[in-house]
Protein backbone atom coordinates (compact mmCIF):
# COMPACT_ATOMS: atom_id res chain seq x y z
CA UNK A 1 0.00 0.00 0.00
CA UNK A 2 1.42 3.16 -1.28
CA UNK A 3 0.72 6.53 0.86
CA UNK A 4 1.04 10.04 -0.22
CA UNK A 5 2.14 12.76 1.61
CA UNK A 6 -0.60 13.65 4.63
CA UNK A 7 -2.03 10.15 4.95
CA UNK A 8 -1.26 8.06 7.67
CA UNK A 9 -1.63 4.14 7.62
CA UNK A 10 -4.52 4.72 10.45
CA UNK A 11 -6.31 7.55 9.95
CA UNK A 12 -7.50 8.68 13.22
CA UNK A 13 -11.26 8.81 14.53
CA UNK A 14 -12.56 11.24 16.74
CA UNK A 15 -14.53 11.04 19.76
CA UNK A 16 -16.27 13.55 22.15
CA UNK A 17 -17.18 11.82 25.38
CA UNK A 18 -18.13 13.77 28.63
CA UNK A 19 -15.14 14.73 30.51
CA UNK A 20 -16.72 13.13 33.67
CA UNK A 21 -16.50 9.73 31.59
CA UNK A 22 -12.62 10.05 30.61
CA UNK A 23 -11.70 11.34 33.95
CA UNK A 24 -13.35 8.59 35.83
CA UNK A 25 -12.08 5.88 33.12
CA UNK A 26 -8.43 7.44 33.76
CA UNK A 27 -8.59 6.66 37.01
CA UNK A 28 -9.90 3.24 36.91
CA UNK A 29 -7.74 2.57 33.86
CA UNK A 30 -4.18 3.85 35.78
CA UNK A 31 -1.17 3.40 33.79
CA UNK A 32 -3.01 2.39 31.37
CA UNK A 33 -4.28 4.82 28.19
CA UNK A 34 -7.91 5.30 27.28
CA UNK A 35 -7.11 4.93 23.97
CA UNK A 36 -5.04 1.66 24.22
CA UNK A 37 -8.71 0.53 26.02
CA UNK A 38 -11.05 1.64 22.98
CA UNK A 39 -8.61 -0.53 21.07
CA UNK A 40 -9.11 -3.23 23.17
CA UNK A 41 -12.42 -3.00 22.92
CA UNK A 42 -13.06 -2.89 19.53
CA UNK A 43 -10.75 -6.12 19.13
CA UNK A 44 -12.87 -7.34 21.49
CA UNK A 45 -15.79 -6.65 19.44
CA UNK A 46 -14.16 -7.80 16.31
CA UNK A 47 -13.71 -11.44 17.89
CA UNK A 48 -16.37 -12.02 20.03
CA UNK A 49 -19.49 -9.30 18.93
CA UNK A 50 -22.41 -10.99 20.64
CA UNK A 51 -20.56 -10.90 23.81
CA UNK A 52 -18.86 -7.59 23.37
CA UNK A 53 -22.66 -5.64 22.67
CA UNK A 54 -24.25 -7.75 25.34
CA UNK A 55 -21.37 -6.39 27.96
CA UNK A 56 -22.21 -2.53 26.77
CA UNK A 57 -26.03 -2.82 26.15
CA UNK A 58 -27.06 -1.18 29.22
CA UNK A 59 -24.11 1.43 28.74
CA UNK A 60 -25.07 2.99 25.59
CA UNK A 61 -25.33 7.06 25.50
CA UNK A 62 -27.84 9.03 24.30
CA UNK A 63 -27.54 9.97 20.62
CA UNK A 64 -26.28 13.61 20.32
CA UNK A 65 -27.38 15.76 17.96
CA UNK A 66 -25.76 16.63 14.67
CA UNK A 67 -24.95 19.56 12.76
CA UNK A 68 -24.49 23.11 14.11
CA UNK A 69 -26.70 23.61 17.52
CA UNK A 70 -29.87 26.41 16.54
CA UNK A 71 -29.69 30.31 16.72
CA UNK A 72 -30.35 31.05 19.95
CA UNK A 73 -32.33 34.82 19.87
CA UNK A 74 -30.48 37.90 20.28
CA UNK A 75 -27.15 36.93 18.29
CA UNK A 76 -27.70 39.32 15.20
CA UNK A 77 -30.81 38.31 13.61
CA UNK A 78 -34.72 40.33 14.32
CA UNK A 79 -36.83 37.84 16.09
CA UNK A 80 -39.61 38.97 13.23
CA UNK A 81 -37.41 38.13 9.98
CA UNK A 82 -35.49 34.87 10.56
CA UNK A 83 -33.87 34.95 6.93
CA UNK A 84 -32.72 38.64 7.38
CA UNK A 85 -28.84 39.64 7.42
CA UNK A 86 -27.54 40.74 10.41
CA UNK A 87 -27.70 44.32 11.35
CA UNK A 88 -24.93 46.51 11.06
CA UNK A 89 -24.41 50.04 12.37
CA UNK A 90 -22.50 52.24 10.24
CA UNK A 91 -21.61 55.63 11.95
CA UNK A 92 -22.45 58.78 9.72
CA UNK A 93 -19.23 59.93 7.87
CA UNK A 94 -17.76 62.93 9.48
CA UNK A 95 -16.84 66.26 7.78
CA UNK A 96 -13.71 66.32 6.08
CA UNK A 97 -11.52 68.46 7.90
CA UNK A 98 -8.69 68.24 6.05
CA UNK A 99 -9.43 69.97 2.83
CA UNK A 100 -10.99 73.60 4.53
CA UNK A 101 -8.11 75.83 2.87
CA UNK A 102 -9.36 73.89 -0.50
CA UNK A 103 -11.86 76.55 -2.68
CA UNK A 104 -14.92 74.85 -3.39
CA UNK A 105 -15.59 75.71 -7.09
CA UNK A 106 -18.30 78.54 -6.62
CA UNK A 107 -18.48 78.87 -3.31
CA UNK A 108 -18.03 82.27 -1.30
CA UNK A 109 -18.60 84.48 -4.31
Amino acid sequence: MTLMAGQHRYPAKTIYPDPDEITAAEERLGVRRVSSYLRACLRWLRSEPDAALAAVADYWPPERPTGRPPRTPGHGLPDDEPHASPQVHIPPAEPDTLNDDVATPGAGK
